[in-house]
């Protein structure tokens, strides 16, 4: 389930980037043609279909993507590894 979540909201913040990155694309043409592409991406995620998406996935996908580094038990290393010296025996 947590890795499911993580999937489709890592995809709805990859789809959100590309379209971003598509709409700075057209402004090496003109500005123009960047706010004729910015109007139908405005359509797209500022409608209850693109904002409920991704202002849940916005701060779910880190959260579930960090989650298991600070569960995993001891989260403090011991000496050796953190002086980078070998053991004592």
């Amino acid at each position: 389930m947590v890795n499911r979540l993580r999937s489709w909201s890592g995809w709805v913040l990859f789809i959100y980037l590309i379209t971003h990155f598509a709409n700075h694309a057209p402004g090496l043409i003109s500005l123009d043609a960047m706010e004729a592409v910015q109007g139908w991406l405005v359509i797209l995620w500022r409608s209850p279909l693109g904002t409920i998406p991704l202002s849940g996935a916005l701060p779910l996908h880190p959260i579930l993507a960090f989650g298991p580094h600070y569960s995993r038990r001891p989260f403090r290393l011991p000496c050796s590894p953190r002086c980078q010296t070998p053991p004592r025996r």
